[in-house]
């Protein structure tokens, strides 16, 4: 399910929820950012696991959850097998080695 701004991803999460396992949000988005989209979305789904793709650092988007979340930030540009990687690994629950990481 794919949305073109993040009031966009919100909203279709909230008509897809029971479908959606996994979010793959980039840190800078129109509208809202892939930070406060995530935020949103765990108050809706708590359980809800989340892969952020970004040109910033994995230390810069863990500041905005002041070190709270377990996060999974992967350097632009990502290759495909990276990618594929860590959602297997995100949905696993075993995200070891991915905070960030650029080929």
């Amino acid at each position: 399910i794919e949305a073109v701004n993040g009031e966009e991803a919100i909203k279709k999460f909230r008509e897809n929820k029971d479908n959606i396992s996994l979010l793959i949000l980039d840190a800078v988005m129109p509208k809202k950012s892939g930070v406060e989209v995530y935020k949103t979305i765990k108050e809706i789904a708590p359980g809800i696991k989340a892969i952020f793709i970004s040109g910033y650092s994995y230390e810069l988007i863990n500041k905005k959850f002041n070190g709270e979340e377990d996060l999974t930030v992967l350097a632009k540009p990502v290759l495909p097998q990276k990618l594929l990687t860590a959602i297997r690994e995100k949905l696993q629950g075993a995200v070891s080695g991915l905070r960030t990481s650029k080929i």
